[in-house]
């Protein structure tokens, strides 16, 4: 895996790649993509990370609120946690691990947090890698333990 930059590492502690929208992108599930485009009313859904130029989420008020205050992430703003972090960590399962992957973010520094997360997110049996909302490996099947 390749730690060169935080592409991956989202400003507001979470992970972009077991995102699924992330994952059909990179990995090439087309067919849902188009779904997503259709459901959302966009033209095109493509992510290559929070951080990237082409992310899903768009104009992010974390990414955007954390560049003008000078900070890479959200815990190393005074204001941490803000209500705005606390109600996004409270509208979806997966974004329950933001406050918990941040602390973690401090302790290892982020390269090492995305070792970790890259490590964790792959299927047991084949080691494909899979997404936060996967019950069954896309690759060989084999079911699941998540969320």
């Amino acid at each position: 895996m390749d730690n060169s930059d935080k592409t991956l590492a989202g400003v507001c502690g979470l992970y972009c790649g077991c995102c699924p929208i992330y994952r059909a992108y990179k990995d090439g599930y087309k067919e849902f993509l188009m779904f997503m485009a259709k459901a959302t009313g966009v033209e095109e859904v493509a992510c290559e990370g929070c951080r990237s130029e082409k992310c899903w989420g768009g104009d992010c008020y974390f990414k955007k609120c954390a560049s003008k205050k000078g900070v890479d992430f959200c815990f190393e703003c005074p204001e941490y946690p803000c209500q705005l972090l606390l109600d996004f960590s409270e509208t979806a399962a997966h974004r329950q691990v933001i406050f918990e992957n941040s602390e973690r973010i401090r302790e290892i520094g982020w390269k090492k947090w995305l070792e970790e997360e890259d490590r964790r997110w792959r299927c047991p049996s084949c080691g494909s890698k899979i997404s936060y909302y996967n019950v069954k490996c896309l690759s060989c099947g084999t079911r699941l333990n998540r969320i």
